[in-house]
């Protein structure tokens, strides 16, 4: 209720504000010097809408069983304070889905308020609950979270959009993360969690939840929605895609862990403490992984170390530079997309392999990822010239400055 009645009161003050600033005077004065000034009609249309989509909410709450509609929660603090908020919103967020398909939104709203109980519309991505009804009400619980998601439209204010993301996440934060990140997929929101504003969703998948650890990711999440994916039949190739790309332009080491794993069936077998094929863990002499998968782990264990020494010192020396830097661009030419994206990234995040020569002709590669991250490193050695120059620049006035003084000085020592 309280929740409620704040967006009708932040949504009054916006109108406020934004008259304010168009007549370059108070909106209230405005407004009491002319009563039939249109922006005042559309002011109290507004505030109309927002009282009646707040009645209509507080009706549905009564009519959900949700705690009192009297009750304050401004200051409540109890289970049922957060109960009537997490309702209230998303009665107020999903008015127009709340009587359908035949009421089951509402059955829905109250289990997100309720908590937990949500769980049961995500059987659908466990293989011995799998059906048609499983699959019923997955699709339902991802068009709430797709009409939750909505980006700000003239229809949907900045306000009510932020308020939205909020749902999303009680809504997702009820379901296991893998559940959870196979909605944000099926519900096609995939640009909408990637957006630079989205960070604590993805902290939440990556579980980098310690503010000096956000360079360590952690893709377990979509590994086990790649792996997944075929049997759950969820995602476009064009979605999945962006993914792999989105993980190997965060961290292309960890990225490429997880591709070895899915592509190169590289498997860690620790009963023998060693790396096998994934077809021969169940038999009895391991077979070792194809020639290509264990070079690429060993280019990407050398990665590893040296961007971490690259971290420690801010710089490689010139050998393992030289040496890294052959072996990728020999990956700048292979085949398989990812593989190109790799070696790309390989170079972009570890300043001291950047290589504009060897990348340039992948401007015009055939996959937009790899396009996307060449433009990206690029514009990062540009960056880096012009903080070179400026710095030099700043360098050079200083001497000069110096120089200058140092001569004044002398002048006037020689003048005396």
């Amino acid at each position: 209720m309280a929740q409620s009645r704040r967006a009708v009161v932040w949504s009054i003050c916006g109108c406020l504000v934004w008259l304010g600033l168009a007549t370059g005077r108070p909106a209230y004065a405005q407004a009491q010097e002319d009563k039939s000034d249109p922006r005042m009609k559309e002011l109290e249309a507004r505030m109309a809408r927002e009282q009646a989509r707040l009645d209509k909410a507080t009706r549905r709450a009564a009519e959900l069983g949700l705690p009192p509609e009297s009750s304050d929660t401004s200051a409540d603090l109890t289970p049922d304070g957060f109960v009537l908020q997490r309702g209230m919103m998303l009665l107020e967020m999903l008015e127009d889905f709340y009587y359908r398909p035949e009421g089951r939104v509402a059955r829905l709203i109250k289990s997100v308020a309720e908590a937990g109980r949500p769980r049961a519309y995500t059987r659908y991505t466990r293989k011995d609950l799998r059906g048609p009804a499983a699959r019923a009400d997955f699709d339902l619980f991802c068009m709430v979270l797709h009409k939750l998601t909505a980006p700000a439209t003239p229809d949907v204010d900045e306000l009510l959009s932020s308020f939205g993301d909020a749902a999303a996440a009680w809504l997702l934060g009820t379901v296991s993360p893998p559940d959870a990140f196979a909605a944000i997929i099926h519900a096609r929101r995939l640009d909408w969690y990637l957006q630079k504003d989205r960070d604590s969703f993805r902290d939440y998948f990556e579980s980098a939840y310690v503010p000096e650890r956000r360079h360590v990711r952690d893709f377990t999440v979509y590994e086990l929605f790649l792996k997944r994916r075929g049997e759950l039949q969820l995602g476009t190739d064009e979605d999945i895609e962006r993914l792999v790309g989105y993980m190997f332009r965060t961290d292309c080491v960890e990225a490429m862990e997880v591709m070895l794993r899915l592509e190169g069936k590289l498997e860690y077998d620790a009963s023998g403490s060693r790396y096998v094929h994934q077809r021969a863990l169940s038999s009895e002499e391991p077979r070792r992984p194809p020639e290509e998968t264990v070079q690429w782990k060993r280019l990407n264990i050398e990665l590893q170390a040296n961007r971490e020494l690259a971290r420690l010192d801010g710089d490689l020396p010139e050998k393992d530079v030289l040496a890294l830097t052959n072996r990728l661009g020999v990956l700048l030419t292979h085949p398989q997309w990812w593989v190109r994206l790799y070696a790309v990234e390989a170079m972009r995040q570890v300043p001291s392999l950047r290589n504009v020569k060897l990348v340039q002709p992948l401007l015009k590669d055939d996959h937009p990822e790899v396009r996307a991250s060449v433009t990206s490193l690029i514009e990062a050695v540009r960056a880096e010239e012009e903080a070179r120059k400026r710095k030099e620049e700043i360098r050079r006035r200083r001497e000069a400055a110096g120089a200058a003084a140092a001569q004044a000085t002398e002048s006037d020592s020689s003048s005396q």
